[in-house]
């Protein structure tokens, strides 16, 4: 269960306005629109869960300091019959946090669910940046990394905010890694203790 991994669930509004619409990097065309919005608050329905989550911790940010957050919900996608894509999402965000510890985590959920995860650059968008593409054999699952200055400076946030957002749909239709027995060793292993320096600028999928 994520609340053993320190978070805190939240349920936030699937209706989100144009502004937070356009924090999504989605246009207004692309998105579900409601026939019959009662305000332009409750507009759209939301293609990502990102902003929403994000928004909460800028209406938190004089309480906590550490807010560690997730949330499981319907996105919803145009498509061209007309009926929304409604894929369940993951989305965990945590305040004054960084890549390194948003990775972990999230490398720690998909062990727990026997899934072997890779890391393919992610394209610059408003949502993320010094992001990663989350990888299932060859399946593009989610995205990680840190929230832009763009939404941030929207929602008038100064901390670092680390995010994951899963595509569970997606993932759960992915085969599990089988489990192996791997017998014990006859013979005590020999451990090489081996160190490499890397300069900033150098992309993860490189590394690894």
């Amino acid at each position: 269960s994520l609340k053993y991994l320190g978070l805190t669930e939240i349920i936030s509004y699937s209706i989100i306005s144009k502004k937070i619409l356009e924090l999504s990097n989605t246009s207004p065309k692309e998105a579900v629109e409601l026939s019959n919005p009662l305000t332009d608050q409750w507009q759209f329905m939301r293609p990502s869960l990102i902003p929403s989550l994000v928004e909460v911790v800028a209406q938190n940010r004089f309480i906590k300091n550490k807010q560690k957050i997730f949330e499981i919900a319907k996105t919803y996608n145009k498509t061209k019959n007309g009926l929304p894509n409604q894929d369940l999402h993951l989305t965990i965000v945590l305040q004054n946090s960084d890549f390194y510890k948003i990775k972990g985590l999230t490398e720690n959920i998909l062990e727990s669910l026997a899934r072997t995860v890779s890391w393919e650059k992610l394209k610059p968008n408003n949502l993320i940046s010094q992001g990663a593409s989350i990888v299932i054999g060859k399946e593009a699952v989610g995205i990680i990394g840190m929230v832009s200055n763009n939404l941030k400076n929207n929602l008038e946030i100064d901390d670092d905010i680390a995010v994951t957002e899963i595509n569970l749909s997606k993932l759960l239709a992915i085969p599990q890694q089988p489990k192996t027995y791997k017998p014990i060793p006859k013979y005590p292993p020999v451990i090489e203790d081996i160190s490499a320096l890397f300069p900033k600028t150098v992309a993860l999928e490189v590394i690894t």
